[in-house]
């Protein structure tokens, strides 16, 4: 089979796949008692169920000595590390605070009257903060994240300055338009 023929193959094949993971992508957040909570969205899923299957058959082929071992155990590795992500990442809210939980099991929090800026990185992740804490950062591919954005949008205070000009590191800032 040609290059050009998989090629022809892949890209319709992987755009349905996308397709399909944005139609089943959640608006609303999943609810236990008084707290809402931010879960790994169709698109992460995807990417780790893909990641668990090129690590196998690359770890059969490496063991049968048909592809360098240092290539399989980088996929192993990086589907080790969206598995962990899934285990120990947390971002939930109710009505007083915010509150995330990184991959580090460093703890942020925030409460609705401290919010004062918004934006998004330049890898997509939208990020809230005060002004002299940490931001807090969430994917926009998470289920309920159209929900986060617009309890952020009633909790962003109307009178303070762009984000751009607050002298922060962030890279891209931007508001992120609610779906």
């Amino acid at each position: 089979m040609s290059t050009l023929s998989q090629i022809a193959l892949f890209v319709p094949a992987f755009g349905m796949m996308l397709a399909l993971a944005s139609c089943f992508q959640r608006r609303r957040a999943q609810r236990n008692g008084d707290w809402n909570y931010l879960t790994p969205g169709p698109f992460f899923w995807f990417g780790l169920v893909a990641g668990v299957i090129v690590s196998a058959v690359l770890t059969l082929v490496a063991a049968a000595g048909k592809a360098p071992v240092p290539i399989a155990v980088f996929f192993v590795l990086v589907t080790l590390l969206l598995a962990f992500q899934t285990i120990t990442e947390r971002l939930r809210w109710n009505g007083k605070r915010i509150e995330r939980r990184t991959m580090f099991l460093q703890e942020r929090q925030l409460s609705w009257n401290e919010l004062s800026r918004f934006g998004v990185e330049w890898t997509g992740y939208v990020w809230i903060a005060s002004f002299d804490g940490p931001p807090i950062r969430f994917s926009p591919y998470d289920n309920g994240f159209d929900q986060l954005v617009a309890k952020v949008r009633r909790h962003l205070p109307g009178d303070s300055p762009p984000a751009e000009t607050v002298p922060k590191t962030e890279l891209a800032l931007a508001l992120v338009k609610s779906r």
